[in-house]
C-alpha cells in the first residue's frame, strides 16, 4: 500500500480552472475528424480534470484545515471563500464531464466498419470511460466541501446528489476512493438525519476490513468512525497515530493534521505537541492554523484559557517567519500574559515591536534573556548572551537619542553584564561605562572603562583609554601640571599607534590628536602651540581637513597671522559656524597688528580680501545663533576689513558710512573699536580734521589704560601717529606745529615701539620737507 501526498503540498497560487464550455466544445469538435485528433481531446480534457481538482485542493487546504482544528468555520470569510472556490471547481468539472460524456457518445455512435480500429483496439474508449468516471469522482469530492459551505438548507440537497452520482457510476471501477466518498457523503448527512449513520458504519467498517485497501484510505476510513462513534477501544486514536509514523504517510499532512484536531476535539492531553515531535514537518502547517485560531479569538475578545503554550509558541513561530506586521495586537496579549511568558514569545515579540516601540522591545528582550537563562527553550535557538546583547545594543541607541532615561538603559546594562559575567565584550563594556557616565555614576564608569582599558587586544581598550582621558578632562580634574602631563602622555601613546591597521583604529587616532592639540594650545604657550604644528602635517589635515581649524589656531598663538586665515578658510563650510569664535579671534588680532602685516605680508590685499570673508562668515553666524557670536563686534571687524580692503571704492565705502552712523545711535558711540573704525573711514573720505579728532579720543582712552604716566601702549601710538598724519594733511594745519609736537614726542619716550618710531620719524621727515619746499 502507498500513501499519496498530492494535497500536502505547500500552498501556492493555484492553476487557474475556469474553462469556457463554448471554447472546449469547439476544440474537441475541430479534433473529433480523426483518432488522432480524439486521443488528443480525451487527454486534454482529462489534464484539465486534473489541473481543476488539483488546484482546488491545493488552495482550500488551509481553509479545510482551519474548519477542521475549529470544528466549524470560525471566520465568515473562510465559508464563503470556500464555497466560492468549490463553486467554480464544480462548474469546471461538470463542463468537462458533460463534454467527455459527448465526445463518448460519438465514439459509441460511430458506425464505421474500423471503429474497433479506431477506438477498440487502440484503448481511446476505454481510456475516455475511465476518465469521464474521474472526472465525476472528482466533482463529486468538490461538491462534498462545496455542501460544507452551503447553508443546512442547501447541504443535504448537494449531498443526496452526490450519492446519485456515485451510485450512477458503473460499479465495475468501485473504487476506495469512490466507497470512502460515499462514507463521508453519508456520515455527513448523518447529522441531521440518523437514517444514514448505519449504511456511513457499514461503509467504513467495509473500508478497514478490507486486508489491500490503500493507506491513505484505510487511515482516513478509521479517523471518519471515530468521529462519526467515538473510540471503540482504549487508546485507538494512539495507535493510529503510532500506525501512520511507520507508514509511507508521514508527508500527507492533511490526514496527520486532521487527526491531531480530532485529539485535540476529544481533550486528549497535548495532543498536538505529540503530533509535531512525532512529524516535525507538520509543525510550520500547524502554527499558521493555530495563529489563525488565536487571532480569531483574539478578533472576537474570546478567552485564550484553552490555548496552550505550545500551540501559543508555535502562532509566535509562524509571526516570526511572516514579513507581516498584522499580528502586534495577538503577541501584545500573549507577552503581557503570565501563561506565555515564554523565552520564545517574549522574544518574538520583541522583534516585531523593535521599530515601532522599540522601548517596549528593550524590556521584552531583557525578560527573554534572562528567562532564556534559568529555562531554555529548546525552540528558540539565541543564547541567553545574544539576546541580552541585542537588548543592550537597542537600549543604549534609544539612550543616545534621548528616546529612554538612565533607569531602563542601566537596567539592561546590568542584565547583561549579570548574564555575561565575566564574558562581557569590549564593545558592551564601553558603552556600559558612557552609559554610566551620562548617568551620574562617576567611579562606576570609571572602573568599567579601565576594565576594558586593561585588555591588550582590540580597539575597544584604546576607546576605553581615550573616553577615560575625556572624561578627565570634562570632570575638571586638571588640578595640577603633573595631571596635564599624564594626559598628554596617554593621548601621544595613542597618537603613535599605526593608524593604518583598521577604520576604527584611524577614527581613534583622530581623534586623540584632536583633543591633545585642544589641550596643547589651551594654556597658550608658544612652545606647546609649535607641537601642534609639528604633529598636524599636511597628510594629517589631509585626512582630517578639521584638524585644520587647530592648525590655524596654532599659527594665531605663534603670531604667523597670513597662514592661520588661510588655513580657517579651508575648514570654511557654509550654514557651519563652529569655526565662528575661532575666526573672531583671528579676525581681532589681525585688526591689531594689521599695520605690521602690511609691511610683512607677501600678498596683503589677499589677506584682506580672506578677512573679509571671514567677517562675513562672522557675521552670518550672529544673526544665526544667539549671543555666541556678537552681532555688533563682527560687523565692526568687517566694516573696518572693508575699509581697508576697498579704500578707493566709493560704493563700498558709502555701506560702512551707513552702518556707522546706525550704529553710532545704540549708546555706545565711544566704543573705540567704533571709534577707530569711523576715523578710518574719516580718512580715506578725505576728511581728515574730523578724522584727526577720533583718533586723538581714541589716544585719550588708550593713555587711561597705560601702565604708567612715562609709557603709553602700543596701540596709543597707532591712534597718535594716525592723528598727527591726519592733522599733517588738514590745509589749515601748520606743518611745523605737527613737526613741534613730533619731537616733544620723541623727546619724551625712548620706548616707541619700532613700527611706529618709524612711521613717526617718516612722516617728520614728509613735514620737514613741505616746510622747506614752502619757504622756497
Amino acid at each position: 500500500m502507498t500513501c499519496s501526498n498530492k494535497y500536502t503540498a505547500k500552498i501556492i497560487i493555484g492553476f487557474p480552472t475556469f474553462i469556457g464550455v463554448a471554447f472546449l466544445f469547439l476544440f474537441v469538435s475541430a479534433n473529433s475528424a480523426n483518432a488522432i485528433g480524439i486521443a488528443e481531446d480525451i487527454n486534454n480534457l482529462a489534464e484539465r480534470a486534473r489541473l481543476t481538482t488539483d488546484t482546488f485542493m491545493r488552495e482550500t487546504l488551509p481553509l479545510r484545515l482551519r474548519l477542521e482544528y475549529g470544528g466549524e468555520f470560525t471566520a465568515k470569510q473562510d465559508k464563503q471563500n470556500l464555497y466560492e472556490l468549490a463553486k467554480n471547481a464544480s462548474e469546471n468539472l461538470q463542463t468537462i464531464a458533460e463534454i467527455q460524456q459527448t465526445l463518448k457518445n460519438k465514439i459509441e455512435n460511430y458506425q464505421g466498419d474500423d471503429w474497433d480500429a479506431k477506438y477498440g483496439s487502440t484503448g481511446l474508449w476505454r481510456k475516455l470511460f475511465a476518465h469521464l468516471y474521474t472526472t465525476i469522482l472528482s466533482k463529486c469530492q468538490v461538491d462534498f466541501y462545496l455542501a460544507l459551505a452551503s447553508n443546512p438548507s442547501q447541504r443535504n440537497n448537494i449531498l443526496s446528489e452526490i450519492l446519485r452520482r456515485l451510485d450512477s457510476l458503473d460499479t465495475t471501477y468501485y473504487s476506495a476512493n469512490l466507497r470512502f466518498l460515499k462514507a463521508k457523503t453519508m456520515a455527513l448527512l448523518a447529522q441531521t438525519q440518523l437514517v444514514y449513520k448505519p449504511s456511513a458504519m457499514s461503509q467504513l467498517d467495509s473500508l478497514i476490513a478490507e486486508p489491500n485497501i490503500p493507506q491513505p484510505i484505510y487511515f482516513r476510513a478509521a479517523v471518519e468512525k471515530i468521529k462519526l462513534v467515538g473510540q471503540t477501544r482504549t487508546g485507538q486514536l494512539d495507535s493510529l497515530v503510532a500506525d501512520i509514523a511507520q507508514s509511507n504517510c508521514t508527508d500527507d499532512l492533511e490526514l496527520i493534521l486532521s487527526l491531531a484536531f480530532l485529539q485535540r476535539q476529544l481533550n486528549y492531553p497535548e495532543p498536538l505537541e505529540r503530533i509535531a515531535r512525532l512529524f516535525p514537518q507538520a509543525e510550520d502547517f500547524l502554527g499558521s492554523m493555530i495563529l489563525s485560531d488565536i487571532s480569531y479569538r483574539i478578533a472576537q475578545q474570546q478567552s485564550l484559557q484553552q490555548v496552550s503554550v505550545f500551540e501559543a509558541e508555535l502562532a509566535a513561530q509562524a509571526v516570526w517567519s511572516s514579513d507581516t506586521e498584522d499580528y502586534k495586537k495577538l503577541l501584545d496579549q500573549l507577552s503581557n500574559t503570565e501563561k506565555f511568558q515564554t523565552p520564545l514569545i517574549l522574544y518574538v515579540t520583541a522583534v516585531k515591536f523593535a521599530e515601532s516601540s522599540p522601548a517596549k522591545a528593550v524590556n521584552l528582550l531583557a525578560k527573554a534573556s534572562r528567562l532564556q537563562q534559568t529555562q531554555k527553550s529548546n525552540k528558540l535557538n539565541v543564547e541567553a548572551e545574544i539576546i541580552a546583547k541585542q537588548a543592550v545594543l537597542l537600549a543604549y541607541n534609544l539612550f543616545i537619542q534621548n528616546s529612554i532615561e538612565c533607569q531602563p538603559a542601566l537596567e539592561a546594562f546590568e542584565n547583561y553584564y549579570t548574564i555575561a559575567e565575566e564574558k562581557i565584550s569590549g564593545e558592551l563594556g564601553y558603552l556600559y561605562g558612557i552609559v554610566l557616565s551620562d548617568c551620574g555614576q562617576a567611579e562606576k564608569a570609571k572602573g568599567m572603562l579601565q576594565k576594558i582599558a586593561d585588555k591588550s587586544e582590540g580597539s575597544w581598550p584604546s576607546r576605553a583609554k581615550l573616553e577615560l582621558i575625556i572624561q578627565t578632562i570634562q570632570q575638571n580634574q586638571l588640578i595640577n601640571q603633573d595631571q596635564r602631563d599624564k594626559l598628554l602622555r596617554q593621548l601621544s601613546n595613542l597618537i603613535s599607534q599605526r593608524s593604518g591597521q583598521n577604520e576604527t583604529a584611524s577614527e581613534i587616532r583622530a581623534e586623540a590628536i584632536n583633543i591633545y592639540c585642544q589641550l596643547l594650545l589651551e594654556s597658550e604657550d608658544k612652545t606647546e602651540a609649535q607641537k601642534v604644528l609639528d604633529i598636524l602635517a599636511d597628510t594629517e589635515t589631509a585626512r582630517d581637513p578639521n584638524l585644520n581649524v587647530l592648525k590655524s589656531k596654532a599659527l594665531r598663538q605663534l603670531g604667523r597671522f597670513d597662514e592661520s586665515a588661510e588655513l580657517l578658510l579651508r575648514a570654511y563650510e557654509p550654514n557651519n559656524y563652529h569655526n565662528a569664535l575661532e575666526a573672531m579671534m583671528l579676525l581681532a588680532e589681525i585688526i591689531d597688528q594689521i599695520e605690521q602685516l602690511q609691511q610683512q605680508t607677501k600678498d596683503f590685499q589677499r589677506l584682506l580680501k580672506g578677512c573679509q570673508r571671514m567677517a562675513k562668515y562672522c557675521e552670518a553666524a550672529a544673526l544665526s545663533t544667539s549671543g555666541y557670536i556678537p552681532l555688533r563686534q563682527s560687523r565692526l571687524y568687517l566694516a573696518e576689513i572693508t575699509i581697508l580692503a576697498n579704500a578707493k571704492q566709493q560704493e563700498q565705502l558709502q555701506a560702512v558710512e551707513k552702518l556707522l552712523g546706525e550704529m553710532s545711535k545704540d549708546g555706545r558711540a565711544d566704543d573705540v573699536d567704533l571709534l577707530r573704525c569711523r576715523a578710518r573711514l574719516l580718512a580715506e573720505q578725505g576728511r581728515f580734521t574730523e578724522a584727526a579728532q577720533l583718533w586723538a579720543k581714541i589716544c585719550e582712552v588708550r593713555k587711561a589704560e597705560s601702565p604708567a604716566q612715562n609709557q603709553r601702549s602700543w596701540k596709543w601710538w597707532r591712534a597718535k601717529y594716525y592723528q598727527l598724519d591726519c592733522l599733517a594733511k588738514c590745509p589749515q594745519t601748520k606743518k611745523n606745529q605737527v613737526l613741534h609736537t613730533i619731537e616733544v614726542l620723541e623727546a619724551s619716550f625712548t620706548d616707541i615701539p619700532a613700527l611706529w618710531a618709524e612711521k613717526i620719524n617718516l612722516l617728520k621727515q614728509t613735514c620737514r620737507s613741505q616746510l622747506i619746499d614752502a619757504s622756497n
